[in-house]
């Protein structure tokens, strides 16, 4: 018993760091964008923060519920971005955008799907 105390102090501490180095953890990024390029996508997030995101040939990129790429991702569209720290450089794994010009509703469910 006190070993499974003392396992969960080094735990709660921080000392012990079980699965830092096995999966980096995702964070979910929402905002609008205010650059975008093959490489990278830059964002303003719902704190207004700004954010810039490398762009890596395994992420996975919509538009308007379609399959799309980084560089057709326009300014002002509506995105939410799977990102991931990878040795200090914020990785996108997955981007969806919706156009500007594209209502709430209806962008909603088209990534529904049928």
């Amino acid at each position: 018993m006190q070993r499974l105390i003392a396992i969960c102090c080094l735990a709660a501490s921080g000392a012990l760091r079980i699965n830092a180095a096995v999966a980096p953890s995702d964070d979910v990024f929402e905002g609008r964008i205010t650059a975008a390029s093959k490489s990278a996508v830059s964002i303003v997030d719902k704190q207004g923060e700004n954010v810039t995101f490398l762009i890596g040939a395994d992420c996975k990129v919509t538009r308007d519920g379609k399959p799309s790429e980084a560089m057709m991702l326009g300014v002002g569209d509506r995105v939410s971005i799977v990102g991931r720290d990878e040795a200090g450089r914020v990785m996108a794994v997955k981007i969806d955008a919706y156009s500007s010009q594209q209502p709430v509703s209806l962008a909603v469910s088209r990534s529904a799907g049928p």
